[in-house]
């Protein structure tokens, strides 16, 4: 034998046998843990509509104080695209006139203290804010203060200045105001009731003064004032100037076209519904044949006019410094007479109608009053009557005291009225000529009475 196979393994006795005991601490291998099991995720309904392309979560328009979440997580959230708030039109209010906005006399008394610190402003536009006498009093104190104020708009206001009842008091208030600040160079006074000669001729008189003015609207105002146009006219600026719907007489137009020539800058002139005649419409149309006058709008609407006006107004139409000059006017009147009826043909008439008209009794009413002219010149109006009776053809009486009305003859005593036959006669032979009296027969001689010649030859002397 080998030494190897000689050799002898040793012999292992095992002592104690440790058993593979399970302990509730242990974890299972990590396949088999539950929590990693995948569940489905369901979306909410915003990503589910986001999925399908029908919800857009970066709109633009969603207000940041409804984001819970703070400014850094705004960048992640998976509905909000941002920056999500735009401007809301901060700058477009505040360039944007004040009216409509219910302003209350505190925030007048606000505006008015800014205002008159503020040399940038040149128009304040307060349309329809119902102001009172204290917003009105703040007003005031600003255009005093504040010379860089051009165009104040208070229409619709109540106080008012347009549409209101505005009258004498409030036009010598306006005066007054003007005395210290005439720097107004738009104002709209219509619609109100300046229809006194006072006050508004002071008001038209102060604005007359003033440098800057270029629009002034007064229609609907029940205007009566004349002469003072002649200093309006005169303001260098001018160029629109409203007097239509106004009372404006033929003298006022007569100013008015003798001192167009010094308004060098009007453009248009509306003195449309004012109740001018033609001869005052046409004087104002003659001055636009004088080049220095600078219109080129006339406004003259229902203003009748007549040919001669038309004629006129082709004239200066054709003219090279008229060719884009508009005139307005209103109907055209034509030389001709309206015809007024003859009572005395229409009455005449009734009488031959009711005298023929008859069954049995019929008159010639013409044959009648030519008879009797005949024996008399003038008549009662009782005795036609009673004529008329007697034949049959009874006429009214209102009839008959028109044919006295028409044909009156001289008063007999106690005032008792005549008809006065000739004037009749003269309508007779107009309206039925071919009626005439018979011819009167001539009358029969007297028989002559033949002398016996026996007797005469018995008798001797």
């Amino acid at each position: 034998m080998s030494e190897t196979s000689s050799i002898r393994e040793p012999s292992i006795h095992e002592v104690f046998v440790k058993f593979n005991l399970s302990s509730s601490s242990e974890e299972p291998p990590r396949k088999e843990w539950s929590s990693l099991a995948s569940l489905p995720v369901e979306d909410s309904p915003k990503m589910v509509l986001f999925k399908q392309g029908l919800y857009k979560p970066g709109s633009g328009e969603i207000c940041a104080k409804y984001i819970t979440l703070s400014d850094s997580s705004v960048l992640t959230h998976p509905y909000y695209n941002y920056p999500s708030v735009v401007d809301p039109g901060i700058m477009e209010a505040l360039l944007k006139p004040g009216k409509y906005y219910g302003v209350n006399p505190r925030g007048v008394r606000a505006m008015c203290l800014a205002l008159s610190f503020n040399s940038n402003v040149t128009r304040l536009d307060l349309t329809s804010n119902f102001l009172d006498d204290d917003s009105c009093y703040h007003l005031g104190q600003l255009l005093g203060e504040n010379m860089a104020l051009q165009e104040l708009v208070l229409s619709g206001c109540r106080l008012n200045l347009s549409c209101n009842d505005l009258g004498m008091e409030s036009a010598l208030s306006f005066a007054e105001v003007l005395e210290v600040n005439n720097k107004i160079t738009h104002l709209d006074l219509s619609w109100n009731k300046f229809s006194t000669i006072k006050g508004p001729n002071e008001l038209l008189d102060k604005l007359s003064e003033s440098k800057v003015l270029v629009e002034l609207n007064m229609a609907w105002n029940g205007l009566k004032v004349t002469n003072v146009f002649t200093k309006l006219l005169n303001v260098p600026t001018l160029r629109i100037l409203d007097l239509s719907n106004n009372r404006l007489s033929d003298t006022a137009a007569k100013f008015i076209a003798n001192s167009l020539f010094k308004a060098k800058r009007l453009h248009t002139l509306d003195l449309s519904y004012n109740p001018l005649d033609p001869e005052s419409a046409l004087k104002i149309l003659e001055s636009l044949r004088k080049p220095n006058v600078k219109l080129s709008n006339l406004f003259m609407e229902q203003i009748v006019v007549d040919e001669e006006f038309f004629k006129v107004l082709n004239e200066i139409l054709s003219l090279r410094f008229r060719k884009n000059t508009k005139v307005t006017h209103g109907e055209v009147l034509h030389n001709y007479t309206l015809s007024v009826p003859d009572l005395r043909i229409i009455v005449m008439k009734r009488f031959d109608y009711l005298t023929q008209k008859g069954k049995k009794n019929k008159l010639d009413i013409a044959l009648y009053f030519l008879q009797l002219r005949k024996s008399v010149d003038i008549v009662q109006p009782r005795e036609i009557l009673r004529d008329l009776k007697i034949a049959g053809t009874p006429v009214e009486e209102d009839l008959v005291n028109q044919l006295t009305e028409l044909f009156p003859g001289p008063p007999l005593d106690k005032g008792v009225k005549t008809i006065k036959l000739d004037g009749i006669i003269e309508m007779i032979k107009r309206l039925w000529p071919e009626k005439k009296l018979p011819p009167t027969p001539p009358p029969e001689p007297e028989p002559v009475v033949e002398k016996n010649d026996k007797e005469g030859k018995g008798k001797k002397k």
